[in-house]
């Protein structure tokens, strides 16, 4: 009895350790798709990416096309309130630039957000911030 409950112990916690391993993964692949579809409503649209480049609040304020798109690109199980977008204009080399955005530079966006294991005993352990990030060519 005492051997089956250092047993089962163990292979409880080991059974709990990797479903929020692969909750984390599959938060990480939702945050990369989410950049992904970002980037992809960004370089089709050279206003809003000039504007989201700029740092310029309208019309790339929270309504705007490229987080619409990537709020729509996130699953229930993602918070949405710890959710941080980042939009950078980047010349042919990989070096920031200002607007506008000209054919052959890049548009970065990188999607964070806070991922919360659900067993309290995990989440002082693999507590943290994964990030998705997409680069794209305009055209």
């Amino acid at each position: 009895m005492v051997e089956m409950a250092f047993v089962i112990f163990l292979l409880v916690l080991l059974i709990f350790g990797m479903t929020e391993f692969g909750r984390a993964m599959y938060t990480k692949n939702t945050l990369n798709n989410a950049a992904r579809a970002g980037a992809r409503a960004a370089v089709v649209t050279s206003g809003i990416v000039n504007c989201a480049a700029a740092g310029l609040a309208s019309p790339c304020a929270g309504d705007g096309p490229i987080f619409t798109t990537i709020d729509n690109s996130i699953v229930a199980a993602i918070d949405k309130s710890t959710v941080n977008v980042t939009v950078a204009l980047l010349d042919n080399a990989g070096n920031g630039k200002s607007p506008p955005a000209i054919t052959g530079d890049q548009i970065r966006v990188t999607v964070t957000a806070v991922f919360n294991p659900v067993l309290g005993l995990m989440r002082r352990m693999i507590r943290g911030t994964l990030s998705g990030e997409a680069t794209m060519r305009f055209e």
